[in-house]
């Protein structure tokens, strides 16, 4: 798998979209590829955030600034 290959199914590997072949085609990529793994590492960290900014309520008041 190449470099555009990879950073074309990045999303779906990371919601598990893809099968174990794909998958560990992308896993043996990323282990060697530097540029990749840091585009990967990008998007997994903005996942993240994204995904706790759904946890959060929005009808909760936030709590004092205890400076």
């Amino acid at each position: 798998m190449n470099c555009r290959d990879v950073r074309a199914l990045l999303s779906c590997y990371l919601d598990g979209e893809v099968d174990d072949t794909v998958r560990q085609s992308i896993e043996a990529h990323l282990a060697g590829c530097a540029p990749c793994k840091s585009e990967f590492e990008a998007i997994s960290k903005t996942v993240r955030m994204i995904r706790r900014l759904q946890d959060l309520d929005p009808g909760k008041k936030p709590e004092p600034f205890a400076g």
